[in-house]
């Protein structure tokens, strides 16, 4: 036999229960095998400790003490009640209309700052413009009156600037209106496209910024 299978017989090897030939074959091993000694002693010393623990008499009064207490738990728990009305929390229950309507004030009021705060947050940067000449783009919003108006400005080409430049003038190209001037050093200039949409503006700096330029977009009032 092998350590496991030893070890698996020990309790019957300390209550005695064993047969003959399996306690022999148990000894053989133990005495060759230093380690199944020392669990056998180990089973022995939980055996004796087992045997030497005085046996608890249960209290008489306690069974029915333990019953009459869950009758009476029973009786009061409605548990005939749909599965909603059962409340864990009854002190709490007055709240709960309170706690609604305050629910409902918060989630609306999240939503219309939401609502307010999108679009400037969604297009506005950090970054200031430098001194030099403006060169201004123009063109005509097809938005309602009551919407609000954007400007992009290029702040900084970046190390695409023959990219940022054809950017701008597709971007002109597609839009039509307005007037673009020739920059004389597009690398220092500050290029600004005012008037714009929301979606326009939005459009115009994914696209700048994918190629490498620095933007910034601010709302403008309406002229």
């Amino acid at each position: 036999m092998n350590c496991t299978k030893i070890r698996q017989h020990l309790h019957s090897l300390v209550a005695g229960e064993a047969p003959q030939s399996l306690c022999v074959l148990l000894n053989q091993h133990i005495q060759a095998c230093p380690d199944c000694a020392k669990e056998l002693q180990l089973a022995e010393e939980a055996y004796r400790l087992l045997s030497e623990a005085q046996p608890v008499e249960p209290v008489p009064q306690f069974g029915a003490a333990w019953r009459s207490r869950l009758r009476s738990e029973a009786a009061q728990r409605p548990w005939n009640a749909p599965a909603a009305r059962r409340w864990r929390f009854p002190a709490f229950r007055p709240l709960l209309p309170v706690c609604g309507v305050a629910a409902i004030v918060i989630i609306g009021l999240a939503l219309n700052s939401l609502r307010i705060q999108q679009p400037v947050a969604k297009l506005a940067t950090k970054e200031s413009a430098p001194a030099g000449k403006v060169q201004v783009l123009r063109r005509s919003v097809a938005a309602a009156p009551d919407q609000a108006i954007y400007r992009v400005e290029i702040i900084d080409f970046g190390p695409r600037n023959k990219r940022v430049q054809k950017i701008a003038r597709d971007f002109r190209a597609n839009y039509g209106d307005g007037t673009y001037y020739a920059m004389r050093n597009e690398t220092v200039s500050l290029t600004t496209f005012s008037g714009l949409s929301y979606e326009a503006a939005l459009e115009l700096r994914a696209a700048l910024e994918e190629a490498g330029a620095t933007v910034r977009v601010e709302t403008e009032s309406r002229q």
